[in-house]
């Protein structure tokens, strides 16, 4: 019986997941089906991935829409505080007042 050393093992192992995806497997209709699978998943992650950017953006902007509507509302001044919001509904761009100016 021929003894094999594990080290052996190991490089024939790696060295035959790499065949499988490199250019021999396309030789082969199971090695090209296994490409194109490869190739659609990785597209459907990236996919995924930029759905997911998408999605933070929008969180992230509309949280930042709360903060800003709950720091308004911390004017103490109502008139000021009614500007603020009129500005803010017309499109302008009014500051919004320091937090110590709102307490």
């Amino acid at each position: 019986m021929l003894r094999v050393p594990h080290s052996v093992l190991l490089v024939l192992a790696r060295s035959w997941r790499h065949l499988s995806s490199s250019g021999i497997c396309v030789f082969f209709k199971r090695g090209r089906e296994a490409l194109l699978r490869r190739a659609e998943a990785r597209t459907e992650l990236e996919t995924l991935a930029v759905q997911q950017k998408r999605w933070d953006f929008a969180n992230k902007r509309a949280n930042d829409i709360i903060d800003r509507f709950l720091k308004i509302e911390k004017i103490k001044d109502p008139q000021l505080r009614e500007k603020v919001k009129s500005a803010i509904f017309a499109g302008g761009h009014t500051p919004l007042p320091k937090d110590d100016a709102a307490a």
